[in-house]
């Protein structure tokens, strides 16, 4: 069994895959049933048919499909998240916007009052379950205008009990709240913020995310604009703001803010790479 797993490591080695190691054990976990340290201390015997299915999934990705696509799953804050083709690909990335959250509210879990968050774009639910299990005094309402994602976020809710303190809804930004009389403690968001300008530099496996849920307009920054000019009428006083960015509209993001007059205390927060990854303000 380890030589086949070697020789499909190879074949994603000579397709550029930086990570072959992982992703062939990965892929050899997903369809053996195991963990990964099981690959190399217990003896696998793989059968024919399952030779072939790993075979098969080895040139997939060799064409540089997600892993995530071909294994249905995804990792995040330490938690198994289910994944989908049509919905995008929970990163890394998305736990500093996380960690940050959690920092700014945990001071507030003494109080006796429930806190409210809303969660804007998403997606496959995992910032707002994940919220939803590191600050277990908070609500959290989310939207997104994919109803594939909702129902994928409803699926991953229920993998992990949460459901009944998540109320997830399908629409575009703010619109299924409209009509609620509901103000926030916090919103949440991790906007498409790609420029249409940088597609061409874009890695294959990033290209098999849903167009609508990378691209942020020319400059990236058209749903920051339409977010934070009705955030108002939804944040508390002294609510606080989240969204996650990139180096690319960092600056863009907090020009926007500062010519909003419901905002202060603007501050951006870097990842472990030293990039700017997150910007947030609190409402005046």
């Amino acid at each position: 069994m380890l030589k086949d797993l070697k020789d499909m490591q190879k074949k994603l080695e000579d397709s550029g895959i930086e990570s072959a190691q992982i992703d062939a054990e990965s892929i050899f976990c997903h369809i053996l049933g195991c963990d990964r340290i099981d690959l190399y201390a217990q003896e696998f015997t793989i059968k024919s048919d399952k030779k072939r299915l790993l075979e098969s999934l080895i040139k997939r990705r060799s064409k540089r499909e997600p892993l995530q696509h071909i294994t249905g799953r995804a990792y995040f804050y330490g938690r198994e998240f289910k994944t989908a083709k049509n919905v995008f690909i929970p990163r890394p990335e998305t736990e500093i916007l996380v960690e940050n959250v959690i920092k700014a509210l945990s001071s507030r879990s003494d109080s006796a009052e429930r806190l409210d968050i809303l969660e804007l774009c998403a997606g496959s639910g995992v910032a707002a379950i994940t919220l939803t299990k590191e600050l277990p005094f908070c609500k959290i309402f989310a939207s997104d205008i994919s109803s594939e994602a909702i129902s994928l976020a409803l699926d991953n809710a229920h993998f992990h009990n949460t459901q009944e303190r998540i109320d997830f809804r399908i629409g575009d930004l703010f619109e299924p709240w409209k009509n609620e009389a509901l103000m926030f403690d916090a919103l949440v968001c991790n906007p498409p913020y790609i420029k249409r300008s940088m597609e061409s530099v874009l890695s294959p496996e990033v290209r098999y995310d849903p167009f609508d849920a990378l691209y942020g307009g020319s400059d990236g920054l058209g749903f920051y604009r339409r977010i934070i000019k009705d955030a108002h009428l939804y944040l508390k006083r002294k609510g606080y703001i989240f969204f996650e960015c990139s180096p690319d509209v960092s600056c863009g993001a907090e020009d926007i803010f500062a010519l909003n007059k419901n905002f202060s205390n603007i501050e951006k927060v870097k990842d472990y790479n030293l990039k700017d990854r997150v910007i947030l303000a609190q409402r005046i």
